[in-house]
């Protein structure tokens, strides 16, 4: 799976409906390229570490401040979404939300956000065909 500006925007609204902050305008030109740029490395490079990939979509969007509010929380909720849809479920706690502040200011890079998330990560419970 490939993260797609429209699910991050619904991620973001979502946030936003049920949390405090800022309405406001959304950069779609600059997520659009940053989420462009981790689907190249995907296809072009062969990544296929699902860790690896989902830092990269939470660096990219905590810092490529694409909406107005949100966009540490958007990051997090959108690579915990990408975790859960290739089969991994990490919690979002308080702690993550602090590590995404660190995210944001360079201070961690995607590998080490990737180490943390498949620390936490557990097998998501399979669902039934119905």
């Amino acid at each position: 799976m490939i993260l797609d500006v429209d699910l991050v925007v619904l991620v973001h609204d979502f946030i936003l409906s049920r949390e405090p902050g800022l309405d406001g305008h959304t950069n779609r030109g600059a997520l659009e390229g940053a989420l462009g740029r981790i689907g190249n490395r995907i296809h072009y490079e062969g990544l296929e570490d699902v860790f690896e990939i989902a830092s990269m979509y939470a660096v990219a969007i905590a810092r490529g401040h694409a909406f107005s509010d949100a966009n540490k929380r958007t990051a997090l909720v959108s690579a915990l979404t990408y975790l859960l849809v290739e089969g991994y479920e990490v919690a979002r706690t308080q702690a993550l939300e602090e590590i995404m502040v660190d995210v944001a200011k360079g201070q961690l890079n995607y590998l080490d956000l990737a180490n943390i998330f498949s620390t936490l990560a557990r097998q998501a419970p399979s669902t039934p065909n119905l």
